[in-house]
């Protein structure tokens, strides 16, 4: 909580799996809590990212079209466009005894993938508008199966 009270914003990692979508309402319920500590609106959540994910699996096909429409409808944040593939190297990436001379090194073939996400990134944080925020409703999570 104290980590969220003093963020600006927040990214929320998601697997396209039931059990990682299911633990969306109770993050936002984090969220939202935090938000009351700061009484201002902080941490703004600016979106979803796609994490170890790849669109071509069953898991995603069955299980983030409607995480994908509830954003577009503005009844949850939105989904980066950008992804965090499943991959061995992005796996490693933070262990501190690799031992690499570039971000390329360390990231492999998934550099790309770890470039364009903090990209986006760094544009939402600079785009961002408050006004555009809204917490998600009890009814999202209900429909989506997830409470």
């Amino acid at each position: 909580i104290n980590g969220l009270v003093m963020s600006d914003f927040v990214v929320i990692p998601v697997r396209p799996t039931r059990i990682s979508l299911s633990g969306l309402p109770r993050t936002f319920e984090t969220i939202d809590y935090a938000q009351t500590r700061t009484g201002d609106g902080r941490p703004a959540v600016l979106g979803l990212i796609r994490n170890a994910t790849d669109r071509r699996y069953q898991q995603y096909k069955a299980n983030f079209p409607e995480i994908e429409a509830a954003s577009l409808s503005r009844e949850l944040p939105p989904v980066f466009d950008n992804l965090w593939p499943p991959s061995p190297a992005m796996e490693s990436a933070t262990d501190a005894s690799r031992v690499c001379e570039t971000l390329k090194d360390r990231f492999g073939k998934s550099y790309d993938h770890a470039r364009k996400v903090a990209r986006e990134l760094e544009r939402r944080c600079a785009d961002f508008d408050i006004a555009d925020v809204q917490s998600p409703r009890r009814s999202i999570w209900e429909r989506l199966g997830l409470v």
